[in-house]
Formats: C-alpha cells, structure tokens, sequence
C-alpha cells in the first residue's frame, strides 16, 4: 500500500496541531511554531511517497530530524539539552504516541523513550500524566 499526499497532509495536520498545543502550553509562540513545522516538512514526491505504507510513521520520521529546533522554540524545553530526551517527549507528549509508536518511528525501544520522556520531563518540569513533577537529582 502506498501514500497519497493526501494522507500526508492529513497526518501532518493531526500531529502538528496537537505538537503546536503542546508548545504553546510549554511557552512557544504558535505562529513561530507553525513557521518551523511548514518549513521542516514538505510533502515528499510522489517516488517517497509510493515507498511508504503508513502516512503517521511516514509523517513522523520526515519531522523527527527537525523535532529538537522545533521544541526548543519552546522556553520551558530549553533545558532539555539532549537530542533523543527531547524527541522522544515531543513524539509522546506532543504528538500523542505511546512509548511504543514512538519507538518505532525514533527505530528504537519503548523502554528507552520511556526513561527519556522520564528525563526530559524531570529536566523541564513538566507534570507526569499523574500530575507530579519530579526534580532533577
């Protein structure tokens, strides 16, 4: 199965609306985010597209290079220093994943997004879903 540009869009749409809220809610200024996410991903022509079978994963792996630029727009994430902590928050929190889809999009493990959402989360001071905020050791 392949990918229309416009199940692209549409993906990009829903991830992006819910990366912008997320931002917002971490400080960002909406119009500089939305600015960096129409200039980070573009839709892809039509050979990349007819190579991809998921227009989500597609959608997210085009975005993940560009994801730390675009989450450090928020001031409330800039002490999240490392590459993969942050991106890994930004595919849970932000897009709306769990810890296993946003393992497959990074190529990773849920145990490991797991323990760097934990980290990133703790470095910005960002509640967990329970409403705690835990502080750096």
């Amino acid at each position: 199965m392949t990918v229309s540009s416009v199940q692209f869009l549409m993906s990009q749409s829903r991830f992006a609306d819910r990366l912008i809220e997320f931002l917002k809610d971490n400080g960002a200024n909406e119009d500089q985010v939305d600015a960096a996410l129409e200039k980070a991903v573009t839709v892809p022509e039509e050979s990349e597209l007819n190579a991809a079978d998921d227009a989500d994963t597609f959608f997210l792996q085009k975005l993940l290079p560009h994801l730390p630029a675009v989450g450090r727009l928020a001031p409330r994430l800039t002490s999240v220093d490392n590459d993969g902590q942050l991106n890994a928050l930004l595919l849970v929190s932000g897009c709306g994943l769990e810890y296993k889809g946003a393992a497959q999009v990074s190529n990773s493990n849920a145990n490991s997004i797991k323990q760097q959402v934990y980290r990133a989360r703790t470095k910005a001071g960002i509640p967990t879903k329970k409403g705690e905020i835990r502080k750096p050791h």
